[in-house]
Order: structure tokens, then sequence, then C-alpha cells
């Protein structure tokens, strides 16, 4: 009996991530390309399902999308973006920019979950906005 119960322990604690210090961040969002009006960019994204160790990521688990923007060219994870701005609701997969500025836009996204631990950046997508709309 002993040995049967040990067994339940050490399932019931290899379910709830016994030996796992700290979660992995989420995997980072998906956005396609923005059809829009030449001033706005209305994106829509997956959110991310899984974390980057391949557990399982509920909707629940999301506290935020955090939104990017950029007038000069991407460079990576560490470029200082011109704007960002929190989604602080998990549910909602559509956003639209409204008055972007002039030129070439790099647009990018992370999500953040309940302890903190932002994704990578998504794919970048670019909106080119005519002078007329500053």
């Amino acid at each position: 009996m002993r040995r049967r119960i040990k067994m339940l322990v050490m399932l019931f604690l290899s379910a709830c991530g016994a030996g796992r210090s700290t979660p992995e961040p989420p995997k980072s969002p998906q956005i396609p390309p923005p059809i829009d009006p030449d001033c706005t960019a209305t994106l829509q994204w997956v959110g991310p399902t899984e974390r980057v160790d391949g557990t399982k990521l509920n909707a629940s688990e999301i506290a935020q999308y955090t939104m990017y923007g950029s007038l000069s060219a991407y460079t990576g994870r560490d470029h200082v973006p011109d704007y960002s701005f929190a989604i602080p609701d998990p549910y909602v997969m559509l956003w639209e920019l409204r008055d972007l500025q002039a030129g070439t836009n790099w647009i990018w996204m992370t999500a953040t979950d309940t302890d903190g631990l932002e994704s990578n950046h998504s794919n970048v997508v670019i909106k080119e906005v005519s002078a007329h709309c500053d």
C-alpha cells in the first residue's frame, strides 16, 4: 500500500510542475500584415498557446499584450520603440492603431504572462503611411 501512495504523490507532484522553479515565458504572438486605409493599421493576432519550453499556456495565464512601434528600421530584441502601449485583456486579438505617423512604421508585440514573464517579439509588420496623415 505504501508503494501505491508514494507513486500517487509522485504523479501529483509532477502534474503540478514539481522540480521546475520558474515557468518559461510565453511564445510570441503572430501578426499578419495590416491591410487598411492609409493612416490606420488594424492588427489581428493569434495569441500563444504554449510556453517556450512547449508546456501548455492558457489564455487566462496571459496578463497582457504589449504593442510596440517604431519609425526606424527594426533591429531586433534590443530595438528601442518610438511608442508602446499595453492591451490588458488576454482575450482581445484585434486592435486598430489610428493616426499613425507618416513614413514606414515597424510594428511588433509581445505577450506577458501573469508571472510577469514577457515573450520574445512577434514577427514585425510594416505599414507605409503617406505624408498627408500628419
